[in-house]
């Protein structure tokens, strides 16, 4: 029974991944964003993202890269794409929607 219980206990010590990103350089934007902090959580089907909510889906990843995704649900058209380089910490978003292309870049630490 008790190791029963232990290995019911494992999957909750093991901590998420998330990545904690600044985003400082922006292009496309008629009023550029201030810069933001967006952390990325590891969870069962991609990465959450804290900031606006959406679950990006994992497109690719090894040890070196992150490549992320996501795209509307409501009747606006865009999609989403995240590049985080794990080595160099490195950021790079594009959203791409008819009002035309977005991008974003920054820096991202590993926090967990």
């Amino acid at each position: 029974k008790k190791l029963l219980l232990l290995l019911f206990l494992i999957p909750n010590l093991v901590m998420a991944e998330v990545w904690e990103c600044s985003y400082t350089k922006s292009t496309g934007y008629i009023i550029p964003p201030q810069s933001s902090i967006v952390a990325y959580s590891r969870v069962e089907n991609g990465f959450y993202d804290d900031f606006d909510g959406f679950v990006h889906s994992i497109l690719g990843e090894d040890d070196k890269e992150l490549l992320l995704s996501v795209k509307s649900i409501d009747d606006s058209s865009w999609v989403m794409t995240n590049y985080i380089n794990k080595k160099t910490g490195d950021i790079k978003e594009a959203m791409i929607s008819s009002y035309g292309i977005l991008s974003k870049e920054g820096k991202c630490r590993l926090i967990k």
